[in-house]
């Protein structure tokens, strides 16, 4: 099932946003494809097979994500949404502190209890693998992350920095997508650094 829409913005706080911008891919305002990336890897993530049991990830346990740059933060987060490994995505998301609301960070309790909003948080990122994950993959996969200048402790890697399996991101949406063009794409996987690690904080979704 393709959805029609034009800009998302997915935060913790917003995590419902987030099925009705990629589940299944996307259609978006216009027709056209095209691919094109190559950059130095400083980072990468690996996970397992991916799960066929959506249950499955209460399963998922707190084990040592790599959090030590924005990079890694980045490939560890999409490599557990490739793999559909909903709570390890949870375990690096994060909402920054806001005003006088301290920053709310994934920890084994919240991403492994029944809260409405977590919950939903891990559907919607079962949902969001269908457009990050290569049609032809089987087996392990391996994200890898370019190295992106932060703009003080704050990183936004564009899709086409981020390789699954030695290929773009933005082209492996682009190729579980309809009537959506290169250049109307507009992906970003927003890493802030909060207590001493990264997190993820936002993925920006963006077509028009």
């Amino acid at each position: 099932m393709s959805q029609n829409l034009c800009s998302r913005s997915i935060r913790w706080s917003a995590a419902g946003l987030l099925a009705a911008s990629v589940v299944g891919g996307v259609t978006g305002c216009s027709s056209d494809s095209d691919s094109s990336a190559d950059a130095k890897s400083v980072a990468e993530g690996t996970a397992a097979s991916p799960k066929k049991e959506a249950s499955k990830e209460s399963e998922a346990q707190s084990s040592g994500a790599r959090q030590a740059s924005a990079q890694e933060a980045v490939a560890t987060f999409v490599s557990a949404v490739v793999e559909d490994r909903r709570t390890d995505a949870c375990l690096v998301m994060a909402q920054s502190e806001d005003g006088a609301t301290p920053a709310q960070l994934g920890s084994p309790k919240l991403c492994n209890s029944n809260d409405p909003a977590t919950r939903e948080m891990q559907k919607n990122v079962s949902s969001m693998g269908k457009s990050f994950r290569p049609n032809n993959l089987t087996g392990a996969s391996k994200v890898e992350v370019v190295e992106v200048p932060p703009t003080s402790d704050k990183v936004q890697v564009p899709a086409d920095k981020i390789m699954v399996n030695g290929k773009p991101l933005d082209d492996v949406i682009l190729s579980n997508s309809t009537g959506v063009s290169k250049e109307q794409l507009h992906v970003k996987v927003e890493s802030v650094k909060i207590e001493g690690k990264w997190w993820v904080t936002n993925v920006e979704f963006n077509i028009g």
